[in-house]
């Protein structure tokens, strides 16, 4: 087998700083030859993504993914052949350098496109099985594979590559040590200026993964030092996540690093956690936020009033999920500080030129390229409704792109799992829709519909499976298996185009959805991160709470809530008596469990026990209102008191404060002016 014209474009492609994409196809025996004929013992470094590496390979699997994410190799090939898991393809193409080799191992096209994908059962609800299911992403992955400057050899065909030689890209020059690019240089010298410029001026850095902003950081961090700051504060999703950061600083100062140490240079750099920075406050010259998009907006902006000298640094779009929803919200943020903030975004690629064509490919298979779409484009007038099913968006690639970057506006992360899901999930797609142009859209899941048996083994505990959140939910932790047995819609996310938020499109495509799934399921429900204006826009719909985690989800920092809705009155009158059982024993817990839960939420969600105020405890009040008894005489009485008034008092700051203090039970205290107007509420009430 001839393979020098393969080497020969590979010596083209490195002239270019560019890395070479191949999808070679065809039979076991044919595929083997290929990889035998392109090793090369002791002249490269290769690394192997899925069964039966060769020697000499290293291979590539998720639990070592933190390792091999910040290495380097020449020859990248992934074994498609028996299944693909589409997060390490996405993850690991950004190991290849310049001019190495990116090589797709599949069977013939049409094997392929038929062929079930086992590695899908990561992201398939019950009952659907991975190992007879035909998978879809098969099909977007080749219509991607076709569109860009991928190389493409089939057995029995001559290899056919795209030519280059019109297309080279012309390399940037040549940057001082310890930079590799200028963007690098620039990002560093703005965190310089973080530090010498106006306090409360965030700097906000954003790059594609592979533009060295971690690295940045770094370097920013070891000039920091050597000028005598010493009080340089690190944080971000985990340890493993800053260790590139700690890894740089490290080397810049030729400190002592192992990996997984959490500071540089005898504490001069040290990693905390984001809640122990929150908790204990410590002073810093300087508070760098890596990976920022992967870190729950309320504890950014906490940050940002707690120190105020901070630099952000995000991964715009990559393989652990993009940032597009923390950009928006985050950056709404930042642009309501009275000193504002300064933004820098990192273009070149580190490890290879602009233009790659990987990258070109894997931006375009896994959609982490943002859609732009012009304000002029948008109307709220004359939209129409649309239904549509995961195979149609996998044929209508345009619609795809369009619904997948709005769905990801609804999330703090949207990543490859999430588009994986979409494509394979027999799930229902809504659209409002200005002519072509998707304006909201929402995706709704089909769940329940349990047997007997295993909706009471679920209910027991016994048992999970995978995909029926709401359904699981009504059996486990409501205790109402029967309702799970009915067939349940889970809307799973539901979003408006920035550009027409506030316009009432949301309720209008939701009142859409309930009417389109009136006929099919007895109930529709959903679950979010619970705040107290998404609560009131469910409330507002129909929904009813149903359940309240005790414990904040990691991607939002907030409870996580669950709100559900039935179409028949018969069923509906069941989900009003789950509901007020709900409310009844949430207020019970306000004080325990749900100690520090949002007062406001409190507000929204608990249902007081309206316990009747006897005449000589009405006196009691009545004298501390008018001055004659002291608080702590009848504090006793005040939570009997305010679940009796609550609907009379004007929902305001001064309310949460009564609420964290005599149902959550918190460690206020009032001042003399928050004393008077409690006396006022109470004479009033009292009147």
């Amino acid at each position: 087998m001839d393979t020098q014209w393969l080497l020969d474009a590979q010596q083209r492609y490195l002239q270019a700083g560019w890395r070479l994409p191949l999808w070679c196809s065809g039979s076991p025996a044919f595929l083997s030859e290929v990889v035998q004929n392109l090793l090369l013992p002791g002249q490269q470094r290769v690394y192997w993504l899925g069964p039966a590496a060769p020697e000499g390979c290293t291979t590539l699997n998720a639990r070592q993914k933190q390792l091999w994410l910040g290495s380097e190799c020449d020859l990248l090939i992934i074994n498609a052949q028996q299944e693909i898991d589409w997060d390490l393809v996405a993850a690991s193409a950004g190991c290849l350098r310049a001019g190495g080799i990116w090589l797709l191992l599949t069977p013939a096209e049409h094997n392929w496109l038929s062929q079930p994908n086992p590695a899908s059962k990561r992201v398939l609800s019950f009952p659907l099985d991975a190992s007879s299911q035909t998978g879809r992403f098969q099909q977007f992955f080749i219509q991607s594979l076709v569109a860009t400057r991928c190389g493409r050899w089939q057995e029995g065909q001559p290899p056919q590559l795209p030519t280059i030689e019109s297309q080279v890209s012309t390399l940037l020059p040549a940057v001082s040590s310890p930079y590799k690019t200028n963007d690098q240089q620039a990002a560093v010298e703005a965190i310089h200026k973080v530090l010498s410029g106006h306090r409360r001026r965030p700097l906000l850095l954003s790059a594609h993964r592979g533009r060295g902003k971690s690295t940045a950081l770094g370097i920013a961090a070891a000039q920091l030092i050597r000028q005598g700051k010493t009080q340089v504060l690190l944080t971000g999703p985990s340890p493993q996540s800053v260790q590139r950061v700690l890894q740089t600083t490290a080397k810049q100062l030729a400190a002592p690093y192992q990996s997984g140490q959490q500071q540089v240079a005898e504490g001069a750099l040290q990693f905390h956690p984001i809640d122990w920075l929150l908790q204990h406050k410590p002073k810093a010259s300087l508070l760098l936020v890596d990976e920022a998009a992967a870190i729950p907006t309320p504890q950014l902006e906490q940050l940002n009033l707690v120190y105020s000298r901070v630099v952000f640094s995000s991964t715009e779009h990559g393989y652990e999920g993009t940032g597009r929803g923390f950009q928006l919200k985050f950056r709404q943020h930042l642009q309501a500080q009275p000193a504002g903030f300064r933004q820098l975004k990192l273009q070149q690629p580190i490890r290879y030129q602009q233009e790659d064509p990987l990258e070109q490919l894997i931006f375009e298979a896994f959609l982490l390229q943002p859609l732009s779409v012009e304000a002029e484009m948008l109307s709220n007038e004359q939209l129409t409704f649309h239904r549509y099913q995961s195979e149609d968006l996998v044929n209508r690639p345009e619609l795809l792109r369009q619904v997948f970057h709005l769905l990801s506006l609804a999330h703090y992360q949207t990543d490859i799992h999430d588009l994986w899901s979409l494509l394979e999930q027999p799930q229902q797609v809504y659209c409002l829709q200005s002519g072509s142009t998707v304006v909201a859209c929402a995706l709704v899941g089909i769940e329940g519909g349990f047997t007997q048996e295993l909706v009471t083994q679920i209910a027991h505990g016994q048992r999970r499976v995978q995909g029926h959140l709401l359904a699981q939910s009504l059996a486990y932790h409501c205790a109402t298996p029967e309702l799970a047995m009915n067939t349940l819609a889970r809307v799973q996310r539901i979003v408006v185009h920035p550009a027409l938020q506030l316009l009432g499109l949301g309720s209008q495509l939701l009142a859409q959805c309930g009417a389109d799934l009136a006929g099919r399921v007895s109930y529709l429900g959903t679950s979010f991160g619970a705040n107290p204006q998404l609560v009131r826009f469910w409330q507002k719909a129909g929904f009813l709470p149903v359940k309240l985690s005790v414990f904040s989800q990691q991607a939002s920092a907030e409870q996580s809530v669950l709100m559900l809705k039935a179409f028949a009155p018969e069923q509906q009158a069941k989900v009003v008596a789950l509901s007020s059982e709900f409310s009844q024993l949430l207020y019970w817990q306000l004080s325990d469990q749900q100690q520090k839960l949002n007062a406001e939420l409190a507000a929204i969600l608990c249902k007081p026990a309206r316990i009747p105020l006897s005449s000589a405890q009405k006196q009691q009040l009545q004298l501390f209102a008018d001055g004659l008894r002291s608080l702590a005489l009848v504090e006793a009485l005040l939570p009997l008191w305010l679940a009796l008034s609550i609907q009379k008092i004007q929902q305001d700051e001064f309310l949460l404060l009564l609420i964290s203090r005599y149902w959550q039970k918190q460690p206020l205290k009032f001042s003399q002016d928050q004393l008077q107007q409690l006396r006022q509420l109470i004479k009033t009430s009292l009147d």
